[in-house]
């Protein structure tokens, strides 16, 4: 039998950490928040997902952390309920986690409908929502000025859920649509109206 996904996934020199994590996961405490770069994010996301037991409904802009996505795997590999819906930009975004999730027979959804399907958000077992400007990213972790807010609280999880279940009902399975390249879709939304440079070579500030 081989190793745990989220094991398998990471580096032997994070392993040691991300077995902690693992072994000793709050199981949803008081609201808390926290800061990039490095503060902790990635790791309370993981945490949080490592006890959840009934479902997980994730919205998600950019995609690239390995380490949310190979937890939110393990989740499911536990008979919880994992739900995502995706931004149209993961199917041709590099480093998406979009092929991983598909390979992993979670069947992640597009949300077409808007400009960009910006949210992020996670709701935990109907009682933990998780959001803010952090996108599920490694960038978003070690690089970017973000902010990520822990709210345990069944009354406002279930305003997101209902919001959620406003999304899925619009949004489709990925071979129904055409992959767009990241940088097209940045340009649809009108980015380079307010003086970004989109050049390919700066996208990478984005995820």
């Amino acid at each position: 039998m081989g190793r745990p996904l989220l094991e398998a996934r990471i580096s032997p020199a994070r392993l040691p950490y991300i077995i902690l994590w693992i072994m000793s996961p709050a199981m949803f405490p008081g609201v808390s928040v926290h800061f990039s770069p490095l503060g902790g994010t990635e790791r309370a996301i993981v945490s949080a997902l490592t006890v959840a037991r009934t479902s997980v409904l994730v919205q998600a802009y950019f995609f690239t952390s390995a380490l949310i996505a190979a937890a939110l795997v393990e989740a499911a590999r536990r008979s919880v309920k994992v739900s995502l819906i995706l931004d149209r930009s993961n199917t041709g975004l590099k480093y998406s986690e979009f092929t991983f999730f598909r390979n992993q027979g979670l069947a992640p959804l597009i949300d077409s409908m808007h400009a960009i399907a910006h949210n992020k958000v996670m709701v935990i077992d109907s009682a933990l929502v998780i959001t803010g400007s952090f996108n599920f990213t490694t960038n978003a972790e070690q690089h970017n000025a973000e902010n990520c807010i822990f709210l345990p609280d069944a009354d406002i999880a279930a305003l997101y859920a209902t919001n959620f279940q406003a999304h899925l009902l619009h949004s489709r399975p990925a071979p129904y649509l055409e992959p767009v390249p990241i940088e097209q879709s940045h340009v649809e939304l009108g980015w380079d109206r307010r003086g970004f440079d989109l050049k390919p070579r700066e996208l990478a500030r984005w995820q």
